[in-house]
């Protein structure tokens, strides 16, 4: 009996686990709030009461894609004929990401979807991974059935680019002052988990496919050289069958 080799298995299960941390990591991304990191300075003067003031806003907002919470602190320097009185004010909210103006609604709408068709990619691949690592086990992928063993690997990709394209969009979106937050980092390690499970499953693909092409090209001379054998026993066998009849 055929022994399965063990790099196949390897690397149909390093590929499954690898999907398997890339969807988990990912929808803890797409459901997180802190994709970018957003803080700035105002200063303006006015007047109160009579004298001239400074304010000062300092304002932080960490902006999902569901949802954006922003802190303002805001500090007031009067200046009068007695000195300076300075008095502070925190606020703090949070709202709907697409009616804060930080970025576009249509592009927060563009990356939810397309965050939400990459797990939907991610969740197809680990589950075909497994399928074919049971066919694999079964020895059940001889050709033509072989070629599904590039499922995993073709949906781990498409993942795999869904997820650059929502990085690459989100980005673009980056003003003076934002930058990239720890949400957003969970992103892009589940993109590089897809990326090893993508080469993972190609690799695996590969040998499955030159192995079940190498058997039945083993296997067709054999089966049409029994094939013969067969058909020269049943010759023989007639022409004996009349030799006897003939007195």
């Amino acid at each position: 009996m055929e022994k399965i080799p063990t790099l196949i298995i390897a690397l149909l299960a390093g590929g499954i686990v690898s999907m398997a941390v890339s969807f988990g990591v990912g929808v803890a991304s797409l459901l997180g709030e802190y994709w970018i990191d957003y803080s700035t300075t105002t200063t303006t003067t006015a007047t109160v009461s009579g004298f001239p003031a400074t304010i000062v806003a300092a304002i932080r907002a960490n902006i999902g894609l569901f949802t954006t919470c922003y802190f303002v602190d805001t500090t007031t320097t009067v200046t009068t004929l007695f000195g300076s009185t300075t008095t502070s004010l925190s606020t703090n909210a949070c709202v709907d990401s697409a009616t804060t103006g930080y970025i576009e609604a249509d592009t927060i709408k563009m990356i939810q979807k397309v965050g939400q068709a990459a797990g939907g990619f991610l969740g197809l691949g680990f589950l075909s991974g497994i399928i074919v690592l049971v066919l694999n086990i079964l020895k059940k992928l001889a050709k033509p059935i072989c070629f599904v063993s590039v499922a995993p690997s073709g949906l781990s990709f498409i993942s795999t680019i869904m997820l650059v394209a929502a990085l690459i969009i989100l980005n673009k979106e980056l003003l003076t002052g934002m930058s990239l937050g720890d949400t957003a980092n969970l992103g892009i390690v589940s993109l590089v988990f897809a990326f090893l499970a993508t080469v993972a499953y190609a690799v695996a693909a590969a040998f499955i496919i030159k192995r079940a092409l190498s058997t039945a090209s083993r296997t067709a001379p054999e089966k049409e050289q029994a094939k013969s054998q067969r058909e020269s026993k049943d010759e023989k066998k007639g022409t004996d069958t009349e030799n006897a009849a003939t007195p």
